[in-house]
């Protein structure tokens, strides 16, 4: 069974402008087997599993945001998305004064997630959606666009058949120009750089598309793929010129030598899992089989000095960690965690990075807060290199007290933080997920 699916059967109801009469259908939002449309109508008491809705606002709006949906990751946790973002994600943006369910979609940089919480208790609205995830699903990109465009051309197709011309010629040129721009690659190149950036289609500015273009040619699309979005327009206008100086940054001068490890698990599984695999691998070749991975096996394996490490001083206005590759194995590393514990979890997720590019020292590697499919896999890889979970739970010895994990964090000379979290990951300790089931709060 497929992960996502949108059906919409076409009924009739209302007598509202002939676009939207036209294309009343019987919609029903589909993950894995949950409906995400399940209602309650408030007016006659009674339960479905589809909304009747115009599909029409519903695919403009895909259309419309069909850049930013398949390229532009969550923001950082740390941050609210601005308004402009939510508009381009949540489907509620779809608007024209239906009452749709709060469904989130961002990609990973690999595949598409999927956020979704039933309807508050207010019954001041005609429909209360009764459905949420508990927590966010992923499934492959190409369902995502396959169903979207399956259900923009059935839309089209609708229009056509019963003569509402206008807003088919509408509908249909917007989504011919996104289909011409698919198939160009330089264009579509650009469309995905202003989405990343978070800009709509043509309203970032020349001069900072140029810019992040030119950096593309220099760190390559994938590096810039996993910087664009924290040095984008949220930044403010002169963010991506900031992304250049971090480039330039003189950094810590080492020459990585990671054993070769061939991980068993299953490329297309959860990037934690394969982090988890990797991490135990590499602990394993490095004959690393003791709690602690001291700061030194680090540097070693980093090729870097330890006093340098040490005494570095990174700029705390920088957003991002790097790696620049200068040939023939040497690197230039550019930290932006100044505590020791944050910066030998940053040190840890560079060397899961590097496995994550299979040890290409010549691949630019980006540490961020952003939660796309590289960055989840550095920040699974460092905790269980650093803290394997088999260790952990034999020195805490089933005593979860905060003093108990406190000392967890010193003996393995990790964060707190990361104790919880590795705990709340393996089903250890209860995760708090807030009140909303979404990563952000809603207004």
């Amino acid at each position: 069974m497929r992960k996502f699916q949108l059906h919409h059967p076409w009924t009739h109801a209302g007598d509202d402008v002939p676009e939207l009469r036209q294309t009343i259908c019987r919609l029903e939002l589909k993950i894995g087997d949950v409906s995400l449309t399940q209602n309650e109508d408030i007016f006659s008491q009674t339960i479905s599993n589809s909304v009747v809705v115009s599909a029409y606002p519903l695919a403009y709006w895909f259309a419309a945001s069909w850049w930013r949906l398949v390229s532009e990751p969550l923001p950082p946790r740390s941050a609210r998305p601005p308004t402009s973002w939510r508009m381009a994600h949540e489907m509620g943006a779809a608007n024209s004064g239906y009452v749709w369910p709060q469904v989130l979609f961002a990609t990973d940089g690999e595949s598409m997630q999927v956020w979704a919480v039933p309807s508050r208790g207010s019954r001041d609205q005609s429909v209360r959606y009764l459905n949420g995830l508990a927590a966010p699903v992923t499934f492959a990109m190409q369902d995502f666009e396959v169903e979207i465009e399956g259900f923009i051309n059935a839309v089209i197709a609708r229009l056509d058949a019963t003569g509402v011309a206008e807003a088919e010629a509408s509908l249909k040129s917007l989504w011919a120009e996104v289909v011409a721009e698919r198939a160009d690659p330089d264009t579509a190149l650009a469309r995905r750089c202003e989405a990343e950036l978070g800009y709509d289609p043509d309203e970032c500015p020349e001069e900072v598309l140029f810019a992040a273009i030119r950096l593309k040619d220099r760190i390559g699309e994938a590096a810039l793929s996993e910087l664009a979005p924290v040095y984008g327009k949220a930044g403010g206008a002169d963010s991506i010129s900031d992304l250049g100086r971090l480039i330039e940054c003189k950094g810590i001068s080492g020459r990585p030598d990671l054993p070769r490890i061939s991980s068993r698990i299953n490329k297309g599984a959860a990037p934690w899992e394969r982090a988890v695999a990797d991490a135990r691998q590499l602990r394993k070749e490095l004959h690393a089989s003791g709690d602690h991975i001291d700061t030194d096996m680090l540097c070693e394996v980093l090729g870097v000095r330890r006093e340098e490490i040490d005494h570095y001083a990174s700029d705390s206005r920088h957003r991002a960690g790097i790696v620049v590759p200068h040939g023939n194995r040497h690197v230039s590393l550019i930290p932006r965690k100044r505590h020791p514990r944050s910066r030998r979890f940053e040190m840890a997720r560079f060397v899961g990075d590097l496995l994550y590019v299979n040890s290409n020292t010549d691949t630019w590697l980006a540490s961020t807060d952003l939660s796309t499919n590289r960055q989840k896999y550095q920040r699974a890889f460092a905790a269980e290199f650093l803290c394997p979970i088999e260790k952990l739970q034999g020195f805490l010895d089933d005593d979860f007290s905060d003093d108990n994990l406190e000392d967890a964090a010193d003996h393995f000379e990790i964060s707190p933080a990361t104790v919880t979290s590795l705990l709340a990951n393996n089903n250890l300790l209860y995760r708090e997920f807030g009140a909303s089931g979404l990563p952000y709060v809603l207004s």
